[in-house]
């Protein structure tokens, strides 16, 4: 396990890092370890979520062949043969792939743009000690995104023990994706409380 990770073994027993401030910011309470471990796990991201961009921007791989040299698909193909990184972009129409890979055509680029803009909201508030709540939605959606890819490499399953061994080459990954598990917990709480009271009836 890397050394920066064992700070994070028993992320249950941690106190909370996020809480309501009175003046409606929210305190951002992580340790320094932890924003360095974090600060590297999203950088890594960031680098492997542009691919999509500069793919689309230049050559296709030459290995999906001359006849899709033309073709959106065959550099968002290219993109997204990190099967992880593809986990972010599932099938919007998964019993038609035809129209899955045209609809995917239209939003990669928006879908890429948003995922950059969180992650750099996410660096760029990386050692501060409290948030905005658009800055903690930014937090939330790139946690969410840290997640899915970690848990695509892991093969994350509701079988895995929750014990993790650190003999494991994979236990700081394993690590890292429990304690966003833990600390996108926390963001969506400190949210959903600031939003309006819906009375049941009104639901209805």
């Amino acid at each position: 396990m890397g050394h920066h990770a064992a700070g994070l073994t028993r992320v249950t027993s941690l106190p909370p890092r996020v809480a309501r401030l009175g003046d409606g910011r929210i305190a951002f309470l992580l340790s320094p370890q932890e924003r360095v471990i974090l600060g590297g796990y999203i950088t890594n991201l960031t680098d492997r979520v542009s691919a999509p961009v500069e793919e689309l921007d230049g050559e296709p791989d030459e290995d999906l062949g001359e006849d899709l040299a033309d073709d959106l698909d065959a550099d968002v193909a290219a993109a997204v043969r990190d099967r992880a990184v593809a986990r972010l972009y599932p099938d919007a129409i998964p019993s038609d792939p035809a129209a899955s890979a045209a609809f995917r055509d239209l939003v990669v680029r928006d879908l890429v743009d948003e995922r950059l803009a969180r992650l750099a909201t996410v660096l760029e508030t990386i050692d501060a000690t409290s948030l905005d709540d658009a800055q903690a939605g930014a937090w939330l959606g790139a946690l969410n995104d840290l997640r899915l890819v970690l848990g695509t490499e892991l093969d994350v399953t509701e079988d895995d023990p929750d014990v993790i061994d650190e003999r494991d080459p994979d236990s700081e990954r394993r690590l890292v994706y429990g304690y966003s598990a833990w600390l996108q917990g926390q963001l969506v709480d400190v949210l959903a409380d600031a939003l309006p009271y819906v009375d049941d009836e009104v639901r209805g």
